[in-house]
Protein backbone atom coordinates (compact mmCIF):
# COMPACT_ATOMS: atom_id res chain seq x y z
CA UNK A 1 0.00 0.00 0.00
CA UNK A 2 1.48 3.26 -1.01
CA UNK A 3 1.51 6.40 1.17
CA UNK A 4 -1.86 8.49 1.44
CA UNK A 5 -3.66 11.34 3.10
CA UNK A 6 -7.14 11.48 2.53
CA UNK A 7 -10.32 13.32 3.41
CA UNK A 8 -14.33 12.57 2.60
CA UNK A 9 -16.39 15.64 3.58
CA UNK A 10 -19.55 14.52 2.44
CA UNK A 11 -22.81 14.07 4.00
CA UNK A 12 -24.34 10.78 2.80
CA UNK A 13 -28.15 11.00 3.81
CA UNK A 14 -29.73 7.87 3.19
CA UNK A 15 -33.30 5.77 2.86
CA UNK A 16 -36.73 6.38 1.39
CA UNK A 17 -38.08 9.93 1.70
CA UNK A 18 -35.17 11.80 2.48
CA UNK A 19 -35.00 13.89 -0.09
CA UNK A 20 -36.95 16.91 1.84
CA UNK A 21 -34.22 16.51 4.30
CA UNK A 22 -31.81 16.47 1.76
CA UNK A 23 -32.86 19.49 -0.01
CA UNK A 24 -32.93 21.44 3.78
CA UNK A 25 -29.40 20.69 4.10
CA UNK A 26 -28.55 21.96 0.78
CA UNK A 27 -30.05 25.03 1.91
CA UNK A 28 -27.39 25.64 4.84
CA UNK A 29 -24.34 26.22 2.45
CA UNK A 30 -25.65 27.95 -0.65
CA UNK A 31 -28.71 30.49 -2.28
CA UNK A 32 -27.93 30.58 -6.26
CA UNK A 33 -27.61 26.92 -7.60
CA UNK A 34 -27.48 25.12 -11.17
CA UNK A 35 -29.57 21.86 -11.28
CA UNK A 36 -27.54 19.35 -13.59
CA UNK A 37 -29.57 16.28 -14.76
CA UNK A 38 -30.55 14.84 -18.18
CA UNK A 39 -34.01 14.59 -18.61
CA UNK A 40 -34.46 11.59 -20.52
CA UNK A 41 -33.17 9.83 -17.45
CA UNK A 42 -34.56 11.60 -14.01
CA UNK A 43 -38.43 10.98 -15.18
CA UNK A 44 -41.07 13.89 -14.54
CA UNK A 45 -42.04 13.17 -11.20
CA UNK A 46 -38.46 13.30 -9.41
CA UNK A 47 -38.03 16.37 -11.68
CA UNK A 48 -41.02 18.16 -10.16
CA UNK A 49 -40.43 16.99 -7.30
CA UNK A 50 -37.02 19.24 -7.17
CA UNK A 51 -38.65 22.25 -8.27
CA UNK A 52 -41.31 22.18 -5.94
CA UNK A 53 -38.91 21.43 -2.47
CA UNK A 54 -36.24 23.90 -4.19
CA UNK A 55 -39.46 26.33 -3.97
CA UNK A 56 -40.71 25.53 -0.58
CA UNK A 57 -36.85 25.98 0.50
CA UNK A 58 -35.86 29.96 -0.85
CA UNK A 59 -33.43 28.89 -3.19
CA UNK A 60 -32.88 30.79 -6.96
CA UNK A 61 -31.63 27.87 -9.14
CA UNK A 62 -31.45 27.94 -13.21
CA UNK A 63 -31.18 24.65 -14.87
CA UNK A 64 -29.34 22.76 -17.33
CA UNK A 65 -30.78 19.45 -18.80
CA UNK A 66 -28.26 17.23 -20.58
CA UNK A 67 -30.76 16.17 -23.11
CA UNK A 68 -30.78 19.65 -24.27
CA UNK A 69 -28.74 22.34 -26.44
CA UNK A 70 -26.48 19.31 -27.89
CA UNK A 71 -26.48 21.28 -31.08
CA UNK A 72 -25.30 24.27 -30.14
CA UNK A 73 -23.37 23.42 -26.89
CA UNK A 74 -21.71 19.70 -27.93
CA UNK A 75 -19.45 20.35 -24.89
CA UNK A 76 -21.55 20.14 -22.05
CA UNK A 77 -18.45 20.85 -19.66
CA UNK A 78 -18.37 24.27 -21.72
CA UNK A 79 -21.68 24.97 -21.47
CA UNK A 80 -22.19 24.32 -17.84
CA UNK A 81 -19.70 27.01 -17.28
CA UNK A 82 -21.21 29.55 -19.26
CA UNK A 83 -24.55 28.93 -17.30
CA UNK A 84 -22.62 29.43 -14.27
CA UNK A 85 -20.93 32.85 -15.38
CA UNK A 86 -23.94 34.14 -16.41
CA UNK A 87 -26.00 33.20 -13.37
CA UNK A 88 -23.06 33.41 -10.94
CA UNK A 89 -24.14 30.20 -9.23
CA UNK A 90 -22.66 29.36 -5.82
CA UNK A 91 -23.16 25.30 -6.50
CA UNK A 92 -24.37 22.61 -8.72
CA UNK A 93 -27.19 20.12 -8.12
CA UNK A 94 -26.66 16.95 -9.42
CA UNK A 95 -29.36 14.99 -10.27
CA UNK A 96 -28.97 11.40 -11.89
CA UNK A 97 -26.01 8.37 -12.20
CA UNK A 98 -22.48 8.60 -11.63
CA UNK A 99 -21.98 9.99 -14.84
CA UNK A 100 -23.65 13.03 -13.91
CA UNK A 101 -22.13 13.84 -10.96
CA UNK A 102 -18.36 13.40 -12.95
CA UNK A 103 -20.12 15.62 -15.35
CA UNK A 104 -20.33 18.46 -12.56
CA UNK A 105 -17.09 18.17 -11.25
CA UNK A 106 -15.26 18.63 -14.42
CA UNK A 107 -17.77 22.13 -14.50
CA UNK A 108 -16.96 22.47 -10.98
CA UNK A 109 -13.05 21.93 -11.28
CA UNK A 110 -13.21 25.30 -13.68
CA UNK A 111 -13.48 26.61 -9.50
CA UNK A 112 -15.03 29.88 -8.60
CA UNK A 113 -13.73 31.78 -11.66
CA UNK A 114 -11.02 34.01 -10.29
CA UNK A 115 -12.18 34.38 -6.43
CA UNK A 116 -9.38 31.35 -5.62
CA UNK A 117 -7.01 34.61 -5.93
CA UNK A 118 -9.32 36.17 -3.50
CA UNK A 119 -9.26 33.69 -1.11
CA UNK A 120 -12.67 31.64 -2.42
CA UNK A 121 -12.79 28.20 -2.40
CA UNK A 122 -10.72 26.43 -5.24
CA UNK A 123 -14.21 24.87 -6.56
CA UNK A 124 -18.05 25.34 -7.65
CA UNK A 125 -19.88 22.88 -4.14
CA UNK A 126 -21.33 20.07 -5.12
CA UNK A 127 -24.39 18.37 -4.20
CA UNK A 128 -26.16 14.95 -5.78
CA UNK A 129 -29.24 13.04 -5.30
CA UNK A 130 -28.32 9.97 -6.82
CA UNK A 131 -30.49 7.44 -9.00
CA UNK A 132 -29.55 4.09 -10.43
CA UNK A 133 -30.02 5.47 -14.12
CA UNK A 134 -27.70 7.26 -16.68
CA UNK A 135 -27.96 7.76 -20.82
CA UNK A 136 -24.05 8.01 -20.67
CA UNK A 137 -24.86 11.11 -22.81
CA UNK A 138 -22.54 12.56 -19.76
CA UNK A 139 -19.48 10.86 -20.54
CA UNK A 140 -20.16 10.39 -24.78
CA UNK A 141 -19.59 14.21 -25.17
CA UNK A 142 -16.15 16.03 -25.94
CA UNK A 143 -15.25 17.97 -22.79
CA UNK A 144 -15.98 14.91 -20.24
CA UNK A 145 -13.11 14.38 -18.28
CA UNK A 146 -12.63 12.58 -14.74
CA UNK A 147 -11.86 14.94 -11.95
CA UNK A 148 -10.35 13.38 -8.63
CA UNK A 149 -9.85 15.85 -5.58
CA UNK A 150 -11.28 15.72 -1.94
CA UNK A 151 -12.78 19.45 -3.27
CA UNK A 152 -14.62 17.85 -5.93
CA UNK A 153 -16.34 14.82 -4.03
CA UNK A 154 -20.41 16.06 -3.22
CA UNK A 155 -20.82 17.72 0.20
CA UNK A 156 -24.06 16.14 0.26
CA UNK A 157 -25.20 12.49 -1.35
CA UNK A 158 -28.67 11.72 -1.30
CA UNK A 159 -29.37 8.68 -1.36
CA UNK A 160 -33.07 7.98 -1.88
CA UNK A 161 -34.59 4.58 -3.44
CA UNK A 162 -38.02 5.55 -3.50
CA UNK A 163 -36.01 8.07 -6.39
CA UNK A 164 -33.62 5.29 -7.88
CA UNK A 165 -35.37 3.88 -10.77
CA UNK A 166 -36.27 6.73 -12.72
CA UNK A 167 -35.26 5.64 -16.04
CA UNK A 168 -36.03 2.66 -18.30
CA UNK A 169 -34.68 -1.03 -17.71
CA UNK A 170 -31.57 -0.39 -19.91
CA UNK A 171 -30.23 2.99 -18.01
CA UNK A 172 -30.91 1.32 -14.92
CA UNK A 173 -29.00 -2.16 -16.33
CA UNK A 174 -26.11 0.60 -17.84
CA UNK A 175 -25.98 2.54 -14.74
CA UNK A 176 -25.30 -1.25 -12.95
CA UNK A 177 -23.10 -2.19 -15.40
CA UNK A 178 -20.56 0.74 -14.75
CA UNK A 179 -21.05 0.78 -11.36
CA UNK A 180 -19.49 -2.98 -11.67
CA UNK A 181 -16.65 -1.99 -13.81
CA UNK A 182 -15.62 0.38 -11.65
CA UNK A 183 -15.83 -1.87 -8.57
CA UNK A 184 -13.34 -4.37 -11.22
CA UNK A 185 -11.05 -1.75 -11.55
CA UNK A 186 -11.04 -1.00 -7.84
CA UNK A 187 -10.58 -4.57 -6.67
CA UNK A 188 -7.73 -5.42 -9.47
CA UNK A 189 -5.55 -2.65 -9.03
CA UNK A 190 -2.09 -3.39 -8.22
CA UNK A 191 0.00 -3.36 -5.58
CA UNK A 192 0.37 -5.32 -2.83
CA UNK A 193 -1.18 -4.99 0.93
CA UNK A 194 -4.44 -2.77 1.20
CA UNK A 195 -6.31 -5.82 2.46
CA UNK A 196 -8.96 -3.32 3.63
CA UNK A 197 -9.51 -1.33 0.20
CA UNK A 198 -9.45 -4.91 -1.65
CA UNK A 199 -12.72 -5.96 0.73
CA UNK A 200 -14.54 -2.96 0.13
CA UNK A 201 -14.09 -3.44 -3.69
CA UNK A 202 -14.91 -7.20 -3.33
CA UNK A 203 -18.17 -5.42 -1.35
CA UNK A 204 -19.42 -2.99 -4.70
CA UNK A 205 -19.11 -6.47 -6.77
CA UNK A 206 -21.19 -8.59 -4.87
CA UNK A 207 -23.60 -6.21 -4.04
CA UNK A 208 -24.34 -5.64 -7.72
CA UNK A 209 -24.61 -9.44 -8.14
CA UNK A 210 -26.97 -9.57 -5.37
CA UNK A 211 -29.19 -6.80 -6.31
CA UNK A 212 -29.03 -6.28 -9.98
CA UNK A 213 -31.62 -8.19 -10.58
CA UNK A 214 -34.05 -6.58 -7.79
CA UNK A 215 -32.91 -3.30 -8.76
CA UNK A 216 -33.93 -4.01 -12.71
CA UNK A 217 -37.29 -5.04 -11.29
CA UNK A 218 -37.81 -1.82 -9.20
CA UNK A 219 -37.74 -3.07 -6.02
CA UNK A 220 -36.93 -0.22 -3.19
CA UNK A 221 -34.88 -2.55 -1.29
CA UNK A 222 -32.10 -3.69 -3.41
CA UNK A 223 -32.27 -0.32 -5.36
CA UNK A 224 -30.80 1.28 -1.81
CA UNK A 225 -28.14 -1.07 -1.52
CA UNK A 226 -26.96 -0.21 -4.65
CA UNK A 227 -27.13 3.43 -4.65
CA UNK A 228 -24.66 3.08 -0.80
CA UNK A 229 -22.11 1.24 -2.84
CA UNK A 230 -22.70 3.57 -5.64
CA UNK A 231 -22.38 6.00 -3.21
CA UNK A 232 -19.09 4.09 -1.76
CA UNK A 233 -17.73 3.99 -4.99
CA UNK A 234 -17.51 7.64 -5.41
CA UNK A 235 -16.35 8.48 -2.47
CA UNK A 236 -13.01 6.87 -3.36
CA UNK A 237 -12.37 5.30 -0.11
CA UNK A 238 -11.71 1.94 -1.92
CA UNK A 239 -9.34 3.73 -3.46
CA UNK A 240 -6.86 4.89 -0.88
CA UNK A 241 -3.22 3.83 -0.97
CA UNK A 242 -3.19 2.09 -4.00
CA UNK A 243 -2.50 3.43 -8.16
CA UNK A 244 -5.72 3.45 -9.89
CA UNK A 245 -5.09 3.43 -13.63
CA UNK A 246 -8.44 3.17 -14.80
CA UNK A 247 -8.09 1.20 -17.94
CA UNK A 248 -11.60 0.09 -18.76
CA UNK A 249 -12.46 3.85 -18.37
CA UNK A 250 -9.83 5.15 -20.17
CA UNK A 251 -10.33 3.00 -22.88
CA UNK A 252 -14.04 3.04 -23.07
CA UNK A 253 -14.05 6.85 -23.15
CA UNK A 254 -12.72 7.01 -26.61
CA UNK A 255 -15.00 4.79 -28.01
CA UNK A 256 -17.96 6.75 -26.52
CA UNK A 257 -16.73 9.49 -27.71
CA UNK A 258 -16.18 8.77 -30.89
CA UNK A 259 -19.75 6.84 -31.48
CA UNK A 260 -21.56 8.55 -28.80
CA UNK A 261 -22.05 4.71 -26.91
CA UNK A 262 -23.57 4.24 -23.78
CA UNK A 263 -20.23 4.17 -21.03
CA UNK A 264 -21.70 1.27 -19.03
CA UNK A 265 -22.87 -0.91 -21.69
CA UNK A 266 -19.48 0.04 -23.27
CA UNK A 267 -17.37 -1.23 -20.07
CA UNK A 268 -19.28 -3.91 -19.96
CA UNK A 269 -18.46 -5.09 -23.62
CA UNK A 270 -14.41 -3.84 -22.78
CA UNK A 271 -14.28 -5.59 -18.75
CA UNK A 272 -14.15 -9.65 -19.96
CA UNK A 273 -11.95 -9.12 -22.89
CA UNK A 274 -9.97 -6.78 -20.31
CA UNK A 275 -9.47 -9.19 -17.80
CA UNK A 276 -8.94 -11.97 -20.42
CA UNK A 277 -5.78 -10.26 -21.76
CA UNK A 278 -4.55 -9.02 -18.51
CA UNK A 279 -4.63 -12.93 -17.18
CA UNK A 280 -1.18 -14.52 -17.25
CA UNK A 281 0.85 -16.16 -14.65
CA UNK A 282 1.55 -13.06 -12.47
CA UNK A 283 -2.38 -12.46 -12.71
CA UNK A 284 -3.35 -15.57 -12.36
CA UNK A 285 -3.38 -15.82 -8.20
CA UNK A 286 -5.49 -12.72 -8.30
CA UNK A 287 -8.34 -13.61 -10.68
CA UNK A 288 -9.01 -17.10 -9.09
CA UNK A 289 -9.06 -15.14 -5.90
CA UNK A 290 -11.75 -13.02 -7.83
CA UNK A 291 -13.23 -16.20 -9.14
CA UNK A 292 -13.77 -17.98 -5.14
CA UNK A 293 -14.46 -14.84 -3.46
CA UNK A 294 -17.00 -13.16 -5.74
CA UNK A 295 -18.16 -15.67 -7.80
CA UNK A 296 -18.19 -18.38 -4.63
CA UNK A 297 -16.71 -20.84 -7.34
CA UNK A 298 -14.87 -24.13 -5.32
CA UNK A 299 -11.43 -23.45 -4.75
CA UNK A 300 -10.74 -27.00 -5.06
CA UNK A 301 -10.64 -26.26 -8.91
CA UNK A 302 -7.25 -25.31 -10.60
CA UNK A 303 -6.44 -21.73 -10.77
CA UNK A 304 -6.54 -21.56 -14.49
CA UNK A 305 -9.91 -22.92 -14.61
CA UNK A 306 -11.42 -20.92 -11.85
CA UNK A 307 -9.54 -17.43 -13.48
CA UNK A 308 -11.28 -18.30 -16.89
CA UNK A 309 -14.81 -19.18 -15.40
CA UNK A 310 -14.65 -16.05 -13.11
CA UNK A 311 -14.11 -14.44 -16.42
CA UNK A 312 -16.81 -16.22 -17.96
CA UNK A 313 -19.11 -15.48 -15.11
CA UNK A 314 -18.47 -11.62 -15.61
CA UNK A 315 -19.79 -11.63 -19.07
CA UNK A 316 -22.80 -13.40 -18.37
CA UNK A 317 -23.76 -11.13 -15.54
CA UNK A 318 -23.62 -8.02 -17.97
CA UNK A 319 -25.17 -10.19 -20.88
CA UNK A 320 -27.78 -12.00 -19.23
CA UNK A 321 -28.33 -10.76 -15.76
CA UNK A 322 -28.29 -7.30 -17.18
CA UNK A 323 -29.42 -7.72 -21.07
CA UNK A 324 -26.25 -5.61 -22.24
CA UNK A 325 -24.63 -6.30 -25.57
CA UNK A 326 -21.52 -8.18 -25.73
CA UNK A 327 -19.75 -7.30 -28.80
CA UNK A 328 -18.95 -3.32 -29.48
CA UNK A 329 -20.66 -3.66 -33.20
CA UNK A 330 -24.30 -4.01 -31.23
CA UNK A 331 -23.32 -0.71 -30.09
CA UNK A 332 -22.60 0.74 -33.18
CA UNK A 333 -18.92 1.02 -32.82
CA UNK A 334 -16.81 -0.30 -36.15
CA UNK A 335 -13.38 -0.71 -36.85
CA UNK A 336 -12.61 1.97 -38.73
CA UNK A 337 -9.75 4.64 -36.44
CA UNK A 338 -9.77 2.33 -33.77
CA UNK A 339 -5.97 2.34 -33.84
CA UNK A 340 -6.29 6.61 -33.19
CA UNK A 341 -8.73 5.89 -30.61
CA UNK A 342 -5.94 3.66 -28.67
CA UNK A 343 -3.17 5.80 -29.54
CA UNK A 344 -5.43 8.14 -27.28
CA UNK A 345 -6.44 5.80 -24.50
CA UNK A 346 -2.53 4.80 -23.51
CA UNK A 347 -2.46 6.99 -21.18
CA UNK A 348 0.73 7.06 -19.07
CA UNK A 349 -1.27 5.49 -15.97
CA UNK A 350 -2.27 2.48 -18.04
CA UNK A 351 1.85 1.62 -18.11
CA UNK A 352 0.74 1.52 -13.70
CA UNK A 353 -1.98 -1.14 -14.17
CA UNK A 354 -1.91 -4.37 -13.10
CA UNK A 355 -0.30 -5.73 -16.29
CA UNK A 356 0.86 -2.33 -17.87
CA UNK A 357 -0.77 -1.59 -21.49
CA UNK A 358 0.04 0.44 -24.84
CA UNK A 359 -1.84 1.52 -27.73
CA UNK A 360 -0.79 -1.89 -29.20
CA UNK A 361 -2.53 -3.83 -26.43
CA UNK A 362 -5.72 -1.48 -26.17
CA UNK A 363 -6.13 -1.62 -29.87
CA UNK A 364 -5.42 -6.35 -29.74
CA UNK A 365 -8.45 -5.41 -26.77
CA UNK A 366 -10.93 -3.25 -29.33
CA UNK A 367 -10.37 -6.04 -31.81
CA UNK A 368 -11.66 -8.87 -29.78
CA UNK A 369 -14.29 -6.62 -29.02
CA UNK A 370 -15.57 -6.35 -32.43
Amino acid sequence: MIQFCGRVNTEFISGPQVFDRAIGAVREHLDKLMVLYDGQVIGRQLHDLIYETLWAHGFHWTEMDLAEGVGQWPDPVARGIDFCQRYQIDGILAVGGARTLLCAQSIAAAGRFGKRAEGGDPALSIFAIFTLASSGREGALPGFASVGSPELLPRILALDPVFAYTGDRVQVAEEIAGLFCRGLELYFAPGEGAYLQRQLAEGILKTCIHCAGGALRGEERDCSDLLWALGLAVSELPGWGRKLPWGIHSMGRQLCDRFDAPCGAVSAVLAPAWMGYVLRAATLEQFAEYGVHVWRLNRELPKEELARRAIDETQRFFTQVLGLPERLGELGVSGGQLGEMAERAATPALQEGVVPLDAADVLEIYRACL
